[in-house]
């Protein structure tokens, strides 16, 4: 049975970390670093990642963390191919761990999975786009709030 009340709680410290980004208290490296460390302190407890990052989750990139815009799309680590993520585990485990969230803006999904083979961040965004926008249950998950229906 998964623990909802530490990711709700670690909810309220990356709302706090958000905070602080967007006031300039605290720099984007930094802030990465916490967030991070909030997403993977659900384990803790049998935890979602997704519940303790809910106030960005889907909405900022989770490398650059800037705001997303309404129109703009984001790209999960989660749903390059089960082929390619087998081949590259290491590589992939080791992008995943400089993230603060698993959901990137395009420039920032092609440039980090760019430092495993020059063109494939290309490639695995337009695998993304063909083959997931139906397929896919992570790319189905990366409607923004402004997009879910009432």
């Amino acid at each position: 049975m998964s623990c909802h009340d530490i990711g709700r709680g670690l909810s309220s410290v990356v709302k706090v970390i958000l905070e602080k980004l967007d006031s300039g208290e605290i720099s984007v490296n930094t802030a990465r670093d916490l967030l991070y460390a909030c997403r993977k302190g659900v384990h803790w407890c049998d935890g979602n990642e997704n519940e303790a990052m809910i106030q960005m989750h889907q909405m900022r990139c989770g490398y650059c963390l800037k705001k997303l815009s309404e129109g703009d799309t984001i790209y999960s680590l989660y749903d390059i191919p089960h082929s390619f993520e087998n081949e590259h585990h290491q590589e992939i485990r080791a992008i995943d761990a400089k993230v603060a969230d698993y959901f990137l803006c395009s420039e920032c999904f092609e440039k980090l999975l760019d430092t495993i083979a020059p063109g494939t961040g290309a490639e695995m965004r337009k695998y993304i786009e063909e083959k997931c926008s139906e397929d896919c249950w992570h790319y189905q998950d990366c409607r923004r709030p402004w997009e879910i229906d009432e």
